[in-house]
C-alpha cells in the first residue's frame, strides 16, 4: 500500500524532515535520525534510496552508496538482515535431504529382496544404527544418534519427514548460513538422543528429531532476531510457524509409535542453538571466516559428544543412571539397588530373578537364592552345563574375576550360540545352608570401548544386600506367637538348617527331645541329618543320644537307623554301629528287628570299616572301636 500524507501532515513534519525516502514504489518523508536507527536494525534495505541534499546533491541515491550511512549498515543486526534479503543455494539442506531419501530408498530396496543376505543386512543395521539407552549407552555404539536419522521404518516414514526438513532447513540456512545450520541439525540431534536414552522405554529410529530442530530453530530466529527480519520474511519466522507445524506435531501426540521425547528434544536442541548462537552474517566481514571456523568447532564438538559423555557414563555408572530404586527378591532376602529403567522390567532367568533394561532386552542382570540339591551347584562345571541348556548353546570356563566380597565365589562363563553368537557370563555365589545366592550378569562382546553395560552391572552388583530370607521371618514369627507348638519349633529348626545356621538349627531340634508325641522323632530324624551334612556341629559325646533313639526305634523305620549308623561310621564308631546291626538282626517278629531288605542296606553302611576281629576283642582283653579305612 502507497502511504498518503497530507497537507497537514507535512507542515507537522515541516521542521524535522531533513530528507525524502523512496522505498517499495513510495516515497514519503524521514527524519536523518529515524533513518539511521531503522538502517541499524535492519529494517530498510540497503536498495532504497534517500534524497537528502548534503548527501545526495538533490538526487535519490541507494542507501549503500551514501558514505554517511557506512557506519549504520556496518551493524550486525544490519549485515543480518541485508543477508537474508538475498537468495542463496542452500547446499547444506539439500544434501542431508538427498542423504535421508537415498538411504530410505535403500532400506526399502533391501526389504523388497527375497535373499537371506538383503533380510541380514537389514536386520542388523536395525539393530547397528537405532538409538536408544541400551543400543547407544549400554552397547557403547556412540554413532547411532546419528545413524539413527538415516533410518527409518518405511518409505513414508521418511517422505513424511523429508519435506519438512527441506523447507525448514531452507528457512534456517539462509539466517544462519550453513554453519549455523550445521550447529543447529548437531544440537538437535544431542538433545533428542539425551531424552531418548534418558526416558524414552525402547530405541527410536527416523529423521524427524532433525525436522524437530530446523523447525524450533526457525522459531527461535523469529523471536530473537525480530524486526531485524525484513517485513515480507518475518511470516516465515518466529510464531507464525505454528499455524502450519502445531497440526502436524499434535497428529503425532495419537500414535504410540512416535518417540515425543525424541521431537522435544530435537525441538529443544535446535531452538536453543538458534536462539543463543550468533549468525555468521551478524559478524564484521573480516571476521566471518574465524566466526564460521569456531561454529564448525563447535559443530563438531556436539556431534562428538556421546563419545565423551559413554565414556563418564562407563567410569560413573552410579551417576549416568540415575535415578535409582531399591529392589527386594521378596523370596530371596536379598535387595540391591537398580536404575528405574531396569527395576521396570522385571524378567526369569531360568527361575532366577532378573532384570533387563527394556521389554526387548536381552541382556539381564540377576540375583536370587537356589536351593541346592548337592554341592555340585556351586561347581563351574555344574553352572556350564546349567548356563548351557538355559542359553541353548556350548559353554565353556573362562578366568573369573575377583570375587563380589570376602566369602564370595566366583565363577566365568563363555557360551557359544546360534541365535546371539558369544555370551559372557559372570555369576558370583554366596552359600547360606542349602541355599545359594547367585548375582550375576550375562552379556554379548562389546561394540566399543565406551560401553557402559559392564560397568553398570558391576556397580549394581556392589549394592547387593543380603538379609534374613522371609521364609525364615515367617517360622519365627509363627514361633514366637505359637511357641509351645511341636510343629511351630520344627519348621524353625528346618529353617535353620537350609540356611547353614548349623548350631541354631541343632539347638532347636533338641529342644523336641522331650516330646513325646512323635515329633520327637522327626526332629532327631532332621537332627541326625544334620550332623551328617556338617559333621562338625556333634561328635561322639553325642553318641548315647543317639543310641538312646536307635535302642527305642521300631525295626521298620529305615531313616532314623540308616542315618545313624552313617554318623556313628563318619565318626569311626565302627563297632558301635555293628552291635546295633546285631540289635536289629533279633527275633522275627519283634518290633526291634529289621526285615531282610533293611538289614542288607544297613549291613553295607559298615562297608568303610576295616574288617571285625575275632569276637571285637584285643589280646589284651580290651575293646576297640573300629575306625574307617582311609583310602
Amino acid at each position: 500500500m502507497r502511504r498518503v500524507y497530507t497537507f497537514q501532515a507535512v507542515i507537522r513534519y515541516a521542521e524535522c524532515v531533513r530528507g525524502w525516502l523512496r522505498h517499495e514504489g513510495d516515497e514519503y518523508p524521514v527524519d536523518l535520525a529515524d533513518l539511521d536507527v531503522e538502517v541499524r536494525q535492519g529494517c530498510l534495505p540497503a536498495s532504497a534510496a534517500l534524497r537528502y541534499d548534503p548527501w545526495t546533491r538533490g538526487e535519490f541515491l541507494r542507501l549503500c552508496d551514501i558514505p554517511e550511512l557506512a557506519g549504520a549498515f556496518d551493524t550486525p543486526d544490519a549485515r543480518f538482515a541485508d543477508h537474508l534479503r538475498i537468495r542463496r543455494w542452500t547446499w547444506l539442506t539439500a544434501a542431508l535431504t538427498v542423504l535421508i531419501v537415498v538411504a530410505a530408498l535403500l532400506q526399502v530396496t533391501l526389504a523388497s529382496l527375497d535373499i537371506p543376505q538383503a533380510s541380514t543386512l537389514l536386520s542388523w543395521t536395525f539393530g547397528q544404527w537405532m538409538v536408544g539407552l541400551e543400543p547407544t549407552l549400554l552397547d557403547g555404539r556412540w554413532w547411532t544418534p546419528w545413524t539413527a536419522q538415516l533410518t527409518h521404518a518405511d518409505l513414508l516414514h521418511a517422505v513424511f519427514n523429508a519435506p519438512i526438513i527441506a523447507y525448514c532447513g531452507y528457512r534456517v540456512e539462509q539466517a544462519l548460513a550453513p554453519s549455523g545450520t550445521l550447529a543447529v541439525v548437531c544440537a538437535a540431534v544431542l538433545g533428542g538422543a539425551v531424552l531418548i536414552i534418558g526416558f524414552d522405554s525402547i530405541p527410536v529410529i527416523g529423521s524427524s528429531i532433525i525436522a524437530y530442530g530446523l523447525w524450533g530453530a526457525q522459531i527461535a530466529i523469529g523471536l530473537r532476531m525480530g524486526e531485524a527480519i525484513p517485513a515480507a520474511l518475518r511470516g516465515r519466522y518466529g510464531m507464525g510457524n505454528l499455524i502450519f507445524f502445531a497440526p502436524l506435531y499434535a497428529a503425532g501426540l495419537f500414535s504410540p509409535d512416535v518417540s515425543h521425547l525424541g521431537h522435544a528434544g530435537g525441538l529443544l536442541g535446535g531452538g536453543l542453538v538458534a536462539l543463543f548462537l550468533s549468525a555468521e552474517s551478524m559478524a564484521p566481514l573480516a571476521e566471518q571466516q574465524r566466526w564460521r571456523l569456531r561454529v564448525v568447532c563447535l559443530s563438531g564438538l556436539l556431534a562428538l559428544s556421546p563419545v565423551l559423555l559413554l565414556a563418564l557414563a562407563a567410569r560413573v555408572p552410579a551417576l549416568a543412571y540415575a535415578p535409582y530404586q531399591e529392589v527386594t527378591v521378596s523370596d530371596a532376602g536379598v535387595s540391591l539397588s537398580l536404575p528405574v529403567r531396569f527395576a521396570e522390567h522385571p524378567v526369569s532367568v531360568g527361575g532366577v530373578s532378573g532384570w533387563r533394561a527394556s521389554v526387548n532386552g536381552s541382556e539381564p542382570i540377576f540375583a536370587d537364592l537356589f536351593l541346592m540339591t548337592d554341592q555340585s551347584a556351586t561347581s563351574s562345571a555344574w553352572l556350564a552345563d546349567w548356563w548351557g541348556r538355559q542359553l541353548g548353546g556350548t559353554v565353556t570356563i573362562a578366568a573369573a574375576p575377583q570375587p563380589l566380597r570376602a566369602g564370595w565365589m566366583v565363577h566365568a562363563l563363555s557360551a557359544h550360540t546360534e541365535e546371539h553368537g558369544v555370551i559372557r557370563i559372570i555369576e558370583h555365589q554366596l552359600q547360606r545352608g542349602r541355599w545359594l545366592l547367585r548375582a550375576g550378569y550375562y552379556l554379548r562382546p562389546q561394540a566399543s570401548a565406551v560401553a557402559g553395560r559392564e560397568a553398570l552391572y558391576q556397580h549394581v552388583l556392589t549394592t547387593i544386600e543380603v538379609h534374613e530370607p522371609p521364609t525364615l521371618l515367617a517360622s519365627l514369627e509363627r514361633l514366637e506367637r505359637n511357641p509351645t507348638s511341636p510343629s511351630m519349633r520344627y519348621d524353625y529348626a528346618s529353617e535353620l538348617h537350609r540356611l547353614g545356621r548349623v548350631s541354631e538349627a541343632d539347638a532347636a531340634y533338641g529342644a523336641l527331645d522331650s516330646r513325646e508325641d512323635g515329633w520327637q522323632w522327626e526332629a532327631a530324624r532332621a537332627r541326625l541329618q544334620l550332623w551328617l551334612e556338617y559333621p562338625d556341629v556333634a561328635g561322639l559325646e553325642q553318641r548315647d543320644w543317639l543310641l538312646g533313639y536307635l535302642d527305642e526305634a521300631p525295626g521298620i523305620d529305615a531313616t532314623l537307623h540308616r542315618r545313624g549308623l552313617q554318623w556313628l561310621v563318619a565318626r569311626g564308631d565302627c563297632t558301635t554301629a555293628r552291635r546295633q546291626i546285631h540289635s536289629l538282626s533279633g527275633t522275627p517278629g519283634s518290633i526291634q528287628t529289621a526285615e531282610p531288605e533293611l538289614l542288607s542296606e544297613l549291613t553295607d553302611i559298615l562297608t568303610p570299616c576295616l574288617p571285625a576281629p575275632e569276637d571285637g576283642v584285643l589280646e589284651g582283653g580290651e575293646e576297640r572301636a573300629l575306625q574307617p579305612e582311609h583310602h
